[in-house]
């Protein structure tokens, strides 16, 4: 007897494959099993004892590059994998820690109550594992002409050194133009009677940095100088309200926007996007905000008589989101030049830099995704694309100009604002009939692209 989509996620969840227990192996080769016993294709990529990526494909010789020395060596030659178009379902076997103090459940116990699974990773992101392989299984039939392969990798939650990035660099002849359905979207937001479904189809740039304030001292011990104290409450509050002049609002966010002006069948003009936001639910207001500039976050302040190691000095830690349009080198000059005004003496030390992506979402793709959420009985449901503010392992495929889509429906039930803080957070957990929807959607969703690349209406190229 064939088990349910609920036991597989249950199982996949009981598996701990956290930060801190680098078990990623164990996950994987349940993966494994579950894909065999349904007749699919596998192959383990081993990067270090513990970790590795797997590769699930619905026919075996899609899986000749990663292993056949022949295949690889004429495909170094030719620089392109594949003699069919490909599509990439993305996921990640780790998921952040959890204290079980905090959870109502046990977050390593995949309970099934009420409807719902429980358990670290029911949405980030085992619940995407289950509903491709699922997904892989209902297709397996069909003569495609796209190759289609599933992979899921370690590491994504703390650098994906051991993941995605090794996957990429083993087999780099494999990835150029190819579309990959990754997490980060599918959750839809409310307005009015409208659900818009988000798309992910950029992500905007990371980059942290921290300042050190010297200490001022005073000639007199009995007067101490606070000069110190007062520089860095100024930063802090110059850091909350800085600017990078002139930016360009993405495409995917310009088109968004659009999309969703249309939808509302508002009779207002908007001739600036804040009047837009503004007539939004007040809970989404600033996630739409972060998407049409670059955002500065004071992330620690530490100073003071409780740090005394710091020696009357203080130290801030900033994190930053560029636009992806945005050039590191004008975020850098804002803020050296703001921190500086403040305190000539303060030490700017850049931690980390990464710039972001912008995609285009296919008109023709935007209409099969909305087709089917319609055909699902959300019959007021849109489809928009959207630039997340946080990060995931679509961005190292924007060096190889992939398609990235970050899709995985959810009933209206499962809204964005209820999503989030899910996403590691305590008590994660997924309805049976969410992850079931999802399951339904995008088998119907990649037979409608198989069928229209067959008769040709659809165009993938590399």
């Amino acid at each position: 007897m064939m088990e349910s989509a609920a036991t597989l996620l249950s199982k996949y969840i009981q598996i701990d494959t956290s930060t801190t227990s680098g078990n990623e192996k164990s996950g994987l080769l349940y993966m494994q099993m579950v894909a065999e016993s349904f007749g699919l294709y596998t192959y383990y990529h081993e990067t270090t004892v513990t970790k590795g990526n797997l590769i699930i494909a619905l026919h075996k010789e899609d899986l000749l590059p990663f292993y056949n020395e022949v295949y690889i060596k004429n495909y170094r030659k030719k620089g392109t994998p594949f003699s069919k178009e490909v599509m990439v379902l993305l996921s990640h076997v780790d998921v952040v820690d959890a204290n079980a103090d905090d959870w109502r459940y046990p977050p390593y116990s995949g309970e099934i109550i009420e409807g719902e699974i429980w358990g670290r990773g029911a949405i980030d992101a085992k619940q995407i594992g289950i509903t491709h392989l699922l997904t892989m299984r209902n297709l397996k039939e069909m003569d495609s002409p796209i190759s289609i392969i599933q992979v899921i990798t370690s590491e994504e939650e703390y650098g994906s050194e051991n993941g995605l990035k090794r996957l990429l660099s083993d087999y780099p002849f494999l990835w150029k133009g190819v579309t990959v359905w990754n997490e980060g979207g599918g959750f839809p937001i409310q307005v009015g009677d409208t659900f818009f479904y988000l798309v992910e189809t950029g992500q905007k740039g990371n980059m942290s940095f921290t300042v050190t304030i010297p200490q001022k001292k005073s000639s007199n011990p009995y007067l101490p100088s606070n000069q110190t104290d007062i520089a860095a409450f100024r930063m802090v509050q110059a850091l909350h309200t800085m600017k990078v002049e002139n930016e360009s609002i993405p495409a995917s966010v310009s088109k968004m926007f659009s999309l969703m002006v249309k939808g509302m069948k508002s009779d207002a003009s908007f001739d600036r996007y804040d009047d837009l936001i503004a007539t939004l639910p007040e809970e989404h207001r600033r996630m739409f905000s972060a998407m049409t500039k670059t955002t500065f976050t004071v992330t620690a302040v530490h100073g003071g008589k409780r740090h005394p190691k710091l020696k009357g000095s203080y130290q801030l830690s900033v994190d930053v989101r560029p636009l992806p349009i945005t050039k590191l080198a004008d975020v850098k000059r804002v803020v050296e030049q703001t921190i500086t005004d403040i305190e000539p003496e303060a030490i700017i030390d850049w931690v980390y830099e990464s710039e972001g992506y912008d995609r285009e979402l296919p008109e023709s793709m935007r209409r099969i995704l909305e087709r089917q959420l319609q055909l699902g009985n959300v019959e007021t449901a849109i489809v928009v694309p959207f630039m997340t503010i946080g990060s995931n392992d679509g961005k190292y495929f924007n060096d190889v100009q992939a398609t990235v889509l970050g899709y995985c429906p959810m009933t209206t039930n499962m809204t964005f604002d209820r999503v989030l803080p899910l996403v590691h957070g305590v008590d994660e957990r997924i309805g049976i009939v969410e992850l079931e929807f999802g399951i339904q959607q995008l088998t119907a969703v990649f037979k409608n692209i198989i069928e229209e690349s067959m008769e040709g209406e659809m165009s993938y190229e590399r």
